[in-house]
């Protein structure tokens, strides 16, 4: 009878429990259900700052900066983690909000002077803010840190480019194609 059969039902997941599963959903390609179990993590616990961060990245993956945005802002206020401040800034770089990425960036660095990541970035809004004598120093000061990073070498061909010198981006472009072939921030510059 009925009565006599054991209870089937799924188990009930918590919010951390539904982050595991997204993740597992997402590395198999089932990107509308790990969508769906880190909505139901969030609504579960809204202070599920995991959550936030894994659907931030799903959304970032997707191109979806806005959601992104909103999901690292969650998380990086639920736990005032450095990284998330950094994921934050490089999304409102997509988004072109460069006023508002260089002042998440300036304290940043004011935290970790020698963050290479940070430096960076804000190397690429002092680009498009054409403060280029500012980008130069933080690209430069990123090359001291980590000279042999390809990061660092495609920021340094960005710079050249900006300054005008075409020549030699294209030269450290073609290095760095020579060491890895199938660098595809490499490729996408050449076009430009």
């Amino acid at each position: 009878s009925a009565a006599d059969e054991p209870d089937l039902q799924r188990p009930v997941l918590s919010a951390s429990g539904h982050v595991f599963r997204g993740q597992i959903r997402e590395a198999a390609g089932d990107i509308s259900g790990a969508r769906a179990d880190y909505l139901q993590a969030v609504t579960l616990d809204s202070r599920c700052a995991a959550a936030y961060q894994a659907r931030g990245e799903l959304r970032r993956r997707l191109g979806e900066f806005l959601g992104a945005l909103s999901d690292h802002t969650k998380a990086a206020e639920l736990t005032g983690a450095p990284e998330l401040r950094l994921a934050q800034a490089v999304l409102l770089i997509e988004l072109r909000r460069h006023g508002e990425a260089r002042l998440l960036l300036d304290a940043a660095l004011a935290r970790e002077p020698n963050s290479v990541p940070a430096r960076l970035a804000r190397a690429r809004v002092l680009v498009a803010q054409r403060e280029l004598a500012l980008a130069r120093q933080d690209v430069e000061a990123a090359q001291a840190i980590a000279p042999d990073s390809n990061s660092v070498l495609v920021q340094v061909a960005l710079l050249k480019s900006a300054e005008g010198d075409r020549e030699g981006a294209v030269e450290i472009y073609e290095r760095l194609l020579s060491k890895r072939p199938k660098e595809l921030t490499v490729l996408n510059n050449l076009g430009t």
